[in-house]
C-alpha cells in the first residue's frame, strides 16, 4: 500500500480564548469563591459536567499514555450525550480537537477544521457536548491522564470494526487515515517548548 502524505497541526498553548469554540479550559477564571481557608487557598469554579438527558453513573478513567503515538492522530471521536474532560497528571498533553459544528468531509471533520493544543500539567480541558478529539496524547512517556466518561463511552470503545470506526453507545469513532486519506500528525514549535519550560 502506498504512503498517504503527511498533514502536521502544529500545536498552540491552550488558552480560555483559543479553546472557547471546542470547550472549557480547566484553569483559574473568574472572580474566585468565598471560602473560610483565608490566604492559603484560591478556589475557582472553572467549568462543569453536562448531559444532553439521563445517563449512567459520570466515571472517572484513569489512564497512563506509555508514549505518544508517534505524535500521529490516529482517530478522532465525539460524544453526544455527556461533555468529557481531559485532565493530565503532572505532564501536559496534547488535545487534538474540532469542534461539534466542524465542517465535514467523508464523514469526519475537515483537516481545516482540526486543531492540536498544548494542555499544560497545571490545566485540564472540558469539551463540548459532540466535540470531536483523539484520546489525550502524551509528550513524555508514562503521562497519567484522568478522563470523565460515562458507561455507553468505555462500553463502546473497543467495538471498532473494518470500516474504522465505531457506533457503538455513545461513541462515534472514526480512523483519520480512512476518511481522510492523511497520515496525520502534530509537532510543538521550538517556541511552545522554551515558552512552557519543556525538556526536548
Amino acid at each position: 500500500m502506498a504512503e498517504l502524505p503527511v498533514h502536521t497541526l502544529t500545536a498552540e498553548l491552550a488558552t480560555l480564548e483559543n479553546t472557547a469554540r471546542f470547550g472549557q479550559l480547566l484553569f483559574r477564571s473568574g472572580d474566585a469563591l468565598p471560602h473560610v481557608y483565608g490566604d492559603s487557598l484560591d478556589t475557582y469554579k472553572v467549568g462543569r459536567l453536562e448531559a444532553a438527558g439521563p445517563v449512567e453513573e459520570i466515571e472517572y478513567i484513569w489512564t497512563l499514555n506509555h508514549h505518544n503515538r508517534g505524535q500521529r492522530v490516529l482517530y478522532l471521536e465525539r460524544h453526544l450525550n455527556i461533555t468529557q474532560s481531559f485532565i493530565p497528571l503532572g505532564a501536559p498533553i496534547i488535545a487534538i480537537l474540532a469542534a461539534p459544528d466542524a465542517r465535514l468531509e467523508n464523514g469526519m471533520p475537515a483537516l481545516d477544521e482540526i486543531r492540536a493544543f498544548i494542555v499544560p500539567a497545571t490545566a485540564g480541558f472540558n469539551m463540548h457536548r459532540g466535540c470531536w478529539h483523539e484520546v489525550p496524547t502524551a509528550i513524555y512517556p508514562e503521562t497519567v491522564v484522568l478522563l470523565t466518561s460515562h458507561a455507553a463511552v468505555t462500553s463502546g470503545w473497543a467495538e471498532i470494526d473494518a470500516a474504522g470506526q465505531i457506533n457503538a453507545g455513545d461513541v462515534e469513532k472514526r480512523e483519520v487515515s480512512l476518511h481522510l486519506g492523511v497520515d496525520l500528525r502534530w509537532e510543538i514549535p521550538a517556541a511552545a517548548y522554551t515558552t512552557l519550560g519543556l525538556a526536548r
